[in-house]
């Protein structure tokens, strides 16, 4: 994750590492432009989390959301919790 600057960079100090595992972590999109996503991450997922984290780590900041080789990169529950 990039830092929380205004603008989306390759060139952004990266300001926290999303882990690998998608059960260790929640995505709240904020901002889209264009193949970036300025999200918020919580470390533990709070979402449908019961009961939910006391301190999660919460980070705010660019990602990159797609790219030409990859495609998209982000998914979510279609059918909620």
């Amino acid at each position: 994750m990039c830092s929380s600057d205004l603008a989306p960079s390759n060139e952004a100090p990266a300001i926290a590492n999303i882990p690998a595992d998608p059960n260790l972590y929640g995505i709240q999109p904020l901002l889209f432009r264009g193949d970036w996503a300025r999200v918020r991450v919580s470390v533990p997922s709070t979402y449908c989390a019961d009961p939910k984290p006391a301190r999660p780590k919460v980070y705010e900041g660019w990602i990159r959301w797609r790219g030409p080789q990859r495609g998209p990169a982000l998914w979510y529950y279609t059918r909620g919790c």
